[in-house]
């Protein structure tokens, strides 16, 4: 059930099958997913009322394909792309691709203890032309394809950490959902420090 605690809402039968092929060395890993997922008529997210339903999911067949690759023990290369071979479900844009460039000092033995570790990353998401949902008449919603940038610092001494997170590096005005702006330049930053007795 999509929301047992809504009284109208009612059980559906689904199954879902996944098969993984996975190669993985020290300095690279290959992986592809195919997975069937069933139809599916879910509900839409309720704090988005810009969205005010979804069609039913069809039975949809994924295709998804991911890598990392680490050329020298301090630099990590990532990507994942994944794509509807068939099917359109609402709320998942189709070629949707998610990558990372990270410098880990961490792997650099400056220090014997490994106390001290400075990440650096630069991310880049990008997904293509889809359909959110429908709107109060029943007409779908579409979200046209955009690309974000990212970038990550954390810097760890020991059990204290910091990090510094900037969204939309671009400035781009696109956003995934209808009414909610993804700020240009838009900054979180923090510091956890853990004590163990």
């Amino acid at each position: 059930m999509a929301a047992p605690a809504i009284a109208t809402n009612v059980a559906q039968d689904i199954s879902d099958l996944t098969a993984t092929l996975l190669w993985d060395r020290s300095w690279i890993a290959l992986q592809a997913d195919v997975s069937q997922t069933s139809a599916f008529q879910g509900l839409a997210p309720q704090p988005y009322l810009t969205v005010p339903g979804l069609a039913e999911t069809p039975s949809t067949t994924w295709l998804t394909l991911g890598g990392k690759l680490a050329p020298v023990p301090w630099l990590i290369l990532e990507g994942r792309y994944g794509n509807p071979a068939s099917g359109t479900p609402n709320g998942n844009p189709p070629t949707h691709f998610v990558t990372t460039a990270t410098i880990r000092s961490k792997f650099i033995r400056t220090f014997s203890s490994g106390a001290f570790d400075l990440k650096a990353q630069v991310g880049l998401e990008s997904w293509g032309d889809g359909v959110l949902g429908l709107d109060a008449s029943d007409a779908p919603i579409t979200i046209p394809g955009a690309t974000f940038l990212r970038a990550y610092l954390e810097l760890a001494i020991g059990s204290f950490r910091f990090y510094y997170d900037r969204m939309n590096l671009a400035g781009s005005d696109a956003t995934y959902l209808p009414g909610f702006v993804i700020p240009a330049y838009g900054s979180t930053y923090g510091v956890r420090w853990s004590f163990v007795n």
